[in-house]
């Protein structure tokens, strides 16, 4: 699971142009050197610094329990992977060197690299991804693991994971450098999946342990940043790994300051002040105008949906009619436009710049929610409910309530914090709710398949549809990339009809950097793609 927790940032001010240029990040009102395909600058690259950077939730840094991507944004500097995303969102080698895939496609052999060392010493080797794997597979973390929906292609990991057997048949340690997983049938996302957030590499044997709020134990990566512990204010400093294979990185820290207990405005006064180096824009033309034209924004649309999730169990919701009409009252019924959110569009499940988005054509709804509404109400006389709505803010519950007032039902309101809302959430113990999912991967099983397979450890719709099961097995065996954009469409024409949740918009990400900052450099996966080991300061 990725999860994103609703904040209003700066997107109201944002040209609807701005949505379609996802492959394309812009650095306006300052200097700003190019960079290379790895990250580096044209110029020289300085050494030293500490990069003060805003948390807005707090964190866990366990990378096999990460359910955010504002932990991820940490982990993925402390940990990494066999394979990672590039700024193009492409699967690169990590801790793999290179690989081998079989010609019938079920059989990955990846080659690991020679002399990395974990931050506590320990040499990196097979071993350590054999225990990495079985401990995401046989993991029972709060919410369960969006990265255990994927790796349920590895032959044997259903049984081990349900107990039946210890032995994890598809991965083998070959030699002390060599790693072999084999699947169940071709997958052709599969190296994809060895990049998603969650699936960093221990040491084997570790068990990462928090004894309180932010005392952690054993978090020890082969990343460019070490963990460096809390402060007694709860902001996190991470430091320069000087052993880093790849070579030291720039800066000297990392420093997360725990503003989350600030308003949503805090991070960017305190950062026109000159104390953060970069920010996240709040909403608002005004926040704009007091850059004054001095600093660099980078521009950057985001692999992720808004959405107004529905527990499909709960009476009046679990009536398609109801969920229509709140479709249709909530988006004016277009797939790509939102009522008062003009620069903000969600065509559908998928969102733009995503293997498998097709562009949908958009046309007026056939009915008012009131036409709705009167039919409803003939065939439920007399019948009354209650709907709860949780969020992390309040924005947009009037029109929620107004429509279900019309169905005969009373809206309650609950504003709670993100841990509140997520852990409700999960638990499927909330009847409507406001959350936004960002990509694990770029490819459109991580909507997809992650929110609407029946048995997904993120489907907290309690969603099931078996032609969707159906289509989500068949569109992930597809080579051919025509028929699978078909496939995908199909899903959501179905989905979109069934309506488990309301999409409403795909974010566009605005961040403010201080002038002096070079190599920093953002890819739709948003703030978690931030690689810090390419990031230094010009003096």
């Amino acid at each position: 699971m990725n999860l994103f927790v609703k904040v209003i940032y700066a997107k109201k001010y944002l040209f609807r142009l701005i949505i379609l240029l996802i492959s394309i990040v812009i650095v306006y009102c300052g200097e700003n050197s190019t960079s290379d395909e790895n990250g580096n600058t044209s110029s020289t690259p300085s050494i030293g610094g500490t990069f003060f950077y805003s948390l807005e939730v707090k964190i866990i840094l366990d990378p096999h329990s990460v359910a955010d991507t504002y932990s991820a944004s940490v982990t993925n500097q402390i940990f990494e992977g066999l394979i990672e995303f590039d700024i193009n969102t492409q699967p690169v080698p990590a801790l793999a060197e290179h690989w081998i895939i079989s010609d019938d496609r079920r059989t990955y052999t990846l080659f690991l690299r020679k002399g990395v060392q974990f931050h506590d010493g320990k040499v990196f080797k097979s071993q350590d991804v054999v225990y990495s794997l079985r401990k995401i597979i046989s993991s029972n973390t709060f919410g369960g693991l969006a990265a255990y929906d994927f790796l349920k292609k590895i032959e044997g990991a259903a049984d081990f994971k349900e107990g039946k057997t210890d032995k994890l048949n598809g991965v083998e340690a070959v030699d002390s450098l060599t790693i072999k997983i084999t699947l169940t049938e071709p997958y052709p996302l599969f190296l994809m999946v060895l990049a998603m957030d969650q699936l960093k590499i221990l040491s084997s044997g570790t068990e990462i342990k928090s004894d309180g709020i932010n005392l952690w134990h054993n978090v020890s990566g082969t990343g460019p940043f070490k963990y460096g512990g809390f402060d007694e204010n709860e902001n996190l400093t991470l430091l320069a790994n000087e052993e880093y294979y790849k070579g030291r990185p720039y800066l000297d820290s990392l420093i997360y300051m725990s503003d989350y207990n600030q308003d949503f405005e805090f991070p960017f006064n305190v950062f026109l002040k000159g104390k953060r180096d970069m920010v996240r824009m709040p909403s608002g033309s005004d926040a704009i105008k007091k850059l004054d034209g001095k600093f660099p924004l980078i521009v950057r649309p985001e692999l992720s949906m808004e959405f107004i999730g529905i527990n499909s169990k709960i009476a009046p919701l679990n009536i398609q009619e109801v969920r229509r009409a709140l479709f249709i009252g909530l988006t004016g019924g277009k797939h790509g436009t939102v009522q008062g959110r003009r620069d903000i569009v969600a065509e559908g499940i998928v969102p733009i710049g995503m293997t498998g988005y097709i562009p949908r054509r958009r046309k007026d709804p056939e009915e008012t929610v009131g036409d709705i509404a009167a039919i409803f109400r003939k065939s439920h006389e007399g019948e009354k409910w209650n709907v709860h709505y949780w969020s992390t803010d309040t924005l947009g519950t009037a029109m929620l309530s107004n429509i279900l007032a019309q169905f005969d039902t009373k809206l309650s309101v609950h504003e709670v914090s993100w841990e509140d809302l997520y852990q409700r959430v999960v638990e499927r113990n909330a009847d409507l709710w406001s959350l936004v999912w960002v990509a694990d991967m770029p490819d459109a099983s991580s909507f997809i398949r992650s929110l609407f397979y029946s048995k997904s450890t993120s489907n907290e719709f309690n969603y099931s549809n078996p032609t969707v099961d159906r289509l989500i097995e068949e569109s992930e065996r597809e080579l051919d990339p025509e028929i699978r954009g078909k496939l995908i469409r199909q899903i959501e024409d179905i989905i979109l009809v069934d309506l488990p949740i309301i999409p409403i918009a795909n974010y566009v990400n605005v961040y403010a950097l201080q002038p002096y900052v070079r190599g920093l450099e953002l890819s739709p996966l948003d703030i978690s793609s931030v690689r810090f080991r390419n990031v230094w300061f010009k003096k």
